[in-house]
């Protein structure tokens, strides 16, 4: 586990005028993890050349984050869960996430 992270958790709000927005906040804080970047390709959007990375993340096994969350790794990136996947009986959660790195991140 040589990396630090935070996950964060989808936190759904109300504007003043009635709009819902989608926010997150912290779950926890400073988690030991592993990355492994599995892939990473790039796009035409609208245009723009958008890059797309696939992390993998390997935390300690937890039961309080689902896949509406998302992982921000020591440099503030933000990765979204994809997918959730438990290896061995409780013991690691693999974190499968998709960072953007185009002006949107």
């Amino acid at each position: 586990m040589d990396r630090r992270i935070t996950l964060q958790t989808a936190t759904p709000s109300v504007s003043a005028t009635g709009q819902a927005l989608n926010g997150f906040s912290n779950l926890a804080m400073d988690l030991p993890a592993h990355k492994q970047d599995v892939t990473g390709n790039e796009t035409n959007r609208n245009g723009e050349q958008v890059g797309i990375g696939i992390t993998i993340w390997t935390i300690r096994h937890r039961t309080d984050f689902s896949i509406a969350g998302r992982v921000v790794d020591d440099a503030s990136a933000e990765y979204d869960v994809t997918f959730a996947k438990e290896i061995g009986r409780r013991h690691w959660l693999e974190l499968h996430t998709k960072r953007r790195t185009d002006s949107d991140v």
